[in-house]
């Protein structure tokens, strides 16, 4: 599968093979430059091949917010590879809370800005998403149902609705040197803008569950930056808590990061907002 493009684009092959269960990444050179060639196995990743090279549409590099894509055919894409120091990740880990929030925040409003061209087609929106939130919610489960009843609130009154990366935390905000942070790895789905905002703050992947006043803080500093308003937000953070937990129950992995954190929010929140 590899091979085909790296032949094909006249690729050097620069690492080893990354297999994740929905593509297929390898990091090559172009011309002598660090590069990421992607082939897309699941469909949705295909779209975000698209949406990744529609966000380089408009032809403003410095605004585009997300690494430049430089081959593309389908399922496959060859974009720029982030070889400089910085690393979001170090600032969460050094308590940097501050300056990461503020490059998230930075990355999500170029990701947000009106593009001259239509979005891919086939994008999902985020209702889609949150289908498996309300299915759970329905066999029962105090966390489920208190996320649930805030997305259902959420979702009935969409807001802004735009392109969304839906994936955009600490991970996959990368820094590429003099251009500065981008984003990679978008998903093919449309919503909200207040979505995006949210993924930072919680990470279904660590066991180790912050605290309220810690997510509390996030928050109001998240909010603060984007311009926000901080209930809708702690919400929206409430409903996503509850779909990771749906999903990594799916996967035969443990809800409980997500579910304690849907648990914790939800005493933010008086018993009627969340009937």
């Amino acid at each position: 599968m590899l091979d085909e493009y790296v032949t094909r684009w006249r690729l050097q092959v620069d690492g080893d093979p990354i297999v994740t269960p929905r593509a297929r990444l390898l990091p090559v050179r172009l011309d002598g430059l660090p590069a990421m060639l992607k082939v897309a196995t699941y469909p949705a990743e295909v779209i975000g091949n698209a949406v990744l090279a529609w966000w380089n549409s408009d032809g403003d590099d410095s605004r585009s917010g997300v690494a430049r894509v430089l081959l593309a055919d389908g399922a496959a894409i060859v974009m720029e590879r982030a070889v400089a120091p910085r690393s979001l990740v170090v600032y969460y880990d050094e308590g940097r809370f501050d300056e990461a929030i503020a490059v998230i925040v930075a990355t999500a409003r170029s990701l947000h800005a009106p593009r001259a061209t239509p979005p891919p087609q086939g994008l999902v929106p985020l209702e889609r998403w949150f289908a498996d939130l309300q299915a759970a919610a329905e066999r029962g489960g105090a966390g489920f149902r208190a996320s649930a009843s805030a997305a259902a609130s959420l979702l009935a009154e969409p807001g802004e609705r735009t392109v969304l990366h839906g994936d955009l935390h600490h991970e996959n905000i990368l820094d590429f040197g003099p251009r500065g942070w981008r984003a990679i790895d978008p998903k093919a789905v449309e919503g909200d803008r207040y979505f995006d905002y949210v993924h930072h703050m919680f990470d279904p992947d660590d066991a180790r569950v912050p605290g309220l006043e810690a997510i509390l803080d996030q928050v109001a500093l998240t909010a603060r930056l984007a311009g926000l308003e901080p209930e809708r937000l702690r919400r929206w953070l409430l409903a996503w808590a509850g779909l990771a937990a749906v999903w990594w129950l799916e996967h035969g992995e443990s809800p409980e990061p997500g579910l304690k954190v849907a648990a914790m929010l939800a005493t933010t929140f008086a018993p009627d907002q969340l009937a």
